[in-house]
């Protein structure tokens, strides 16, 4: 049996480590968290630093392993694209390419030199604080919104103390300033093969608890704008030398208007895999990893959709759980609990307390739904 490297042990990596199963690999997990799904319920975990690209390096040379493949994070994937080169293993593109995506400076760099649609940056305080606009400060290089302020009209003063403020959320220390961009946020999730997109699935993403972090989505028809995403998409590809796997953009999006606000090449997190499943029927996970075992794509043609709602019920305030309430007359198809009771939450992005799928009738359903999931009225929380 071929071994496969999995490298996440966290909950939204549990369909990747199905669908490896389902395709008959034996599943290494591998990560610092003892007490995270996939390092539990998995007896081949190895309990390691995996940021550590040298002792992830060691371990897949040791265990003779046949692919590597990235979980939900934005880390795992770049060491397994470096560990990946170092072995000789199929599925990535060039860790230069994995940079130019990964760096918020670097893509905007990219968007401007291949006329994709992007907020404007500003390369210096001044140059922001003299746009009069609203601006956004954030890392070059985190994740879940953390360090990221929107700045009404900031003279030269406020922007100096955000970016400070958000240099403390920076691995390399460093932030970006852009405009603000006003509009509805979506996801185009895409996947490649020979270089060119082959099937795309168009999500509507929502923050309902902190504006900067995606907590309730479902997917969407396709858009006006579908060719200029697909163009943007293809011509990036192959920019990169990106030939196959998943390309997934968040966009915003304003009456025939769109900007691109970043991408990544890994699956995304809070089981959005799950939520293609569950709305359209298609492998979304197992489409995935089809690059990196060297595979053909699953079918994605006559796929036929049906209403699903994703919600993540993530902490307001800090506190000690200790229920849950849940007033919605929509029937749950899923609820995956992350937290337990006694457990110490704080605030999002952190403060996970489960993820819940939703089955609506219709569409007037599921948009009453929405609207009760951003009010905060459908779930609520008890503190002791």
């Amino acid at each position: 049996m071929k071994k496969a490297l999995l490298v996440d042990t966290n909950f939204a990596a549990e369909p990747i480590f199905r669908a490896l199963q389902k395709l008959e690999y034996r599943v290494v997990t591998v990560g610092a968290r003892e007490r995270d799904p996939l390092a539990m319920a998995n007896k081949d975990y190895y309990h390691l630093d995996y940021s550590d690209v040298a002792e992830l390096e060691s371990l897949a040379r040791r265990l003779d392993i046949d692919v590597i493949v990235p979980g939900c994070n934005d880390v795992s994937y770049a060491v397994c694209n470096e560990v990946a080169h170092k072995l000789g293993l199929p599925g990535f593109e060039s860790p230069l390419a994995v940079s130019a995506l990964h760096s918020k400076k670097l893509f905007r760099d990219l968007c401007s030199t291949l006329s994709i649609p992007a907020p404007k940056r500003y390369d210096s305080v001044e140059a922001a604080a003299n746009s009069g606009g609203q601006i956004i400060v954030k890392p070059t290089d985190a994740f879940s919104g953390r360090g990221v302020e929107v700045l009404m009209a900031p003279d030269a003063k406020m922007l100096q103390q955000a970016m400070e403020r958000s240099r403390g959320h920076s691995v390399s220390g460093t932030v970006l300033l852009e405009e603000y961009v006003e509009g509805d946020l979506y996801s185009y999730t895409a996947f490649l093969c020979e270089g060119e997109v082959v099937g795309a699935f168009h999500v509507a993403e929502f923050g309902s608890v902190n504006p900067f972090v995606v907590d309730t989505s479902f997917l969407v028809p396709a858009p006006k704008i579908e060719r200029e995403l697909l163009w943007s998409t293809n011509i990036m590809a192959r920019e990169l030398d990106i030939r196959s796997g998943l390309m997934h953009i968040q966009y915003i999006a304003r009456d025939d208007s769109f900007w691109v606000i970043e991408p990544t090449r890994r699956c995304p997190g809070d089981l959005y895999s799950l939520l293609i499943e569950y709305s359209t029927g298609y492998p979304y996970a197992e489409a995935y990893i089809c690059s990196f075992l060297e595979r053909l794509l699953p079918p994605l043609h006559a796929l036929k959709t049906r209403p699903t709602v994703r919600h993540t019920v993530t902490a307001r305030n800090s506190g000690t759980l200790q229920a849950l309430s849940i007033d919605t007359d929509v029937a749950i198809t899923a609820w995956i609990p992350l937290a337990k009771v006694g457990e110490t939450l704080n605030p999002s992005p952190d403060g996970r307390v489960g993820v819940a799928f939703f089955s609506p009738e219709d569409e007037l359903s599921r948009d009453a739904l929405i609207q009760n999931l951003l009010e905060g009225t459908a779930f609520s929380l008890t503190y002791a």
